[in-house]
């Protein structure tokens, strides 16, 4: 009767022979364990050699990388307990040629295949079933997997979406802006409107801290059709000022300029009117997008900085004030007029008595200072900014002057 093979690439590699496992210290020897790895995962299960000695030994000469590939078949071989575990037959490599072998990844692809051919989401469901992880994830970062392990990855994703498997697809990648879609109508259908709007604020958060984002018009109609959907009371300011800051980036995205600053400033007074500090701070960032698009920065910043001096100390506006500052600096325009520009905010800071735009006035003299090569002065500046970071309980402030 054949021997039979099994190997398992999907998590963790692992292989048994006639049921029996194969010991990890048989693979002591790593490139015999990468031969067997390449060839369970290639079509038929056979490569031509310089193919694994290129992806195994790339910087090699080909003489060491095939004394090398020798080296590794036989150890394979051994631990796989056969001579004739690994064929080398003219040019080409086969795993188990004379046996039944058994890749897990084989019968998940043969799976997927069928269940989306089908369109039957159950079907794609249980197919999905027989993915039981990413593809060799202890070689995760070896080149020759990143690029298979995506395409699996991706035969998996389609699955899930087809199965509508929304909460997995999340687990997998939280700025999917469709699963967050379809979780949010799942919501809305079962009456759960509270849960949709939460979906949502996690969407935007994610969507935000993650890649820097809005999300797109589908999502922000769907929210704002939740927000009336059955609602006993009117929407709440923070509910008001999210539909705002999102429909804005929508229009900075297409830019629709005009409309997202009207936007970002009708957030801007909600959140000032509500005391809510984290929407404060991203209509803070949204004028800052529309003004350095409009070539405006310097004149709106100015603005926005002695605004925020007349408000009592929002960390939120502070590090949105703090991170335009040094994309100013290290930007693409270069820091041209940054001492003046610097000055001129140290002024406004002083005469309003705020340790806090003092810290942030003396961290960009300091910052033009190091760049300029002005050690002494660099060193003294941001020592000041040290100190009125520390006054006012600046985090983000206290810690950049420290690492500059």
């Amino acid at each position: 009767m054949p021997a039979t093979c099994q190997v398992h690439v999907l998590g963790r590699f692992t292989v048994s022979v006639d049921g029996e496992p194969v010991p990890g210290d048989a693979w002591r020897h790593r490139r015999a364990a990468d031969v067997v790895k390449l060839l369970a995962v290639a079509p038929d299960h056979r490569l031509h050699r310089e193919q694994v000695m290129d992806r195994l030994w790339p910087d090699l000469p080909a003489d060491a990388a095939g004394a090398n590939l020798r080296k590794a078949v036989y150890y394979a071989r051994r631990a796989l307990g056969r001579a004739d575990a690994v064929r080398c037959e003219g040019r080409l490599l086969t795993l188990w040629p004379d046996g039944v072998l058994d890749v897990d990844l084989d019968r998940f692809e043969r799976a997927a295949d069928a269940a989306l051919a089908s369109g039957d989401a159950a079907q794609c469901a249980r197919a999905a079933a027989e993915y039981r992880g990413g593809l060799l994830v202890d070689d995760r970062y070896e080149c020759w997997v990143a690029e298979q392990h995506e395409k699996v990855e991706g035969r998996y994703v389609a699955l899930l979406r087809a199965a509508g498997d929304w909460e997995r697809l999340l687990e997998l990648d939280e700025t999917d802006e469709q699963a967050h879609r379809a979780v949010m109508r799942r919501h809305l259908a079962a009456g759960r409107r509270s849960e949709a709007l939460r979906q949502f604020d996690r969407l935007r958060r994610t969507l935000r801290e993650r890649i820097g984002v809005g999300p797109d018009p589908e999502t922000v109609a769907l929210y704002e059709s939740a927000l009336t959907l059955g609602a006993a009371e009117p929407p709440s300011p923070a509910q008001l000022a999210a539909v705002a800051l999102a429909n804005g980036l929508v229009a900075f995205g297409r830019r629709h300029l005009a409309e997202a600053e009207r936007l970002a400033r009708q957030a801007r007074v909600l959140a000032l009117d509500a005391d809510l500090g984290h929407e404060l701070g991203e209509a803070s960032t949204l004028l800052a997008l529309v003004a350095h698009a409009r070539g405006t920065w310097h004149r709106l910043f100015r603005e926005e900085f002695a605004d925020s001096l007349r408000h009592p100390p929002r960390p939120e506006v502070y590090d949105a004030h703090l991170c335009f500052q040094e994309f100013y600096l290290y930007g693409p325009e270069g820091h041209d007029g940054a001492e003046s520009f610097g000055r001129d905010l140290l002024g406004i800071a002083s005469r309003a008595g705020s340790p806090a735009g003092r810290a942030l006035a003396y961290l960009l003299l300091g910052e033009f200072a190091l760049l300029s090569g002005h050690l002494d002065t660099a060193v003294a500046t941001l020592g000041r900014s040290l100190g009125e970071a520390e006054r006012a309980g600046c985090v983000s402030a206290r810690s950049l002057a420290l690492e500059r």
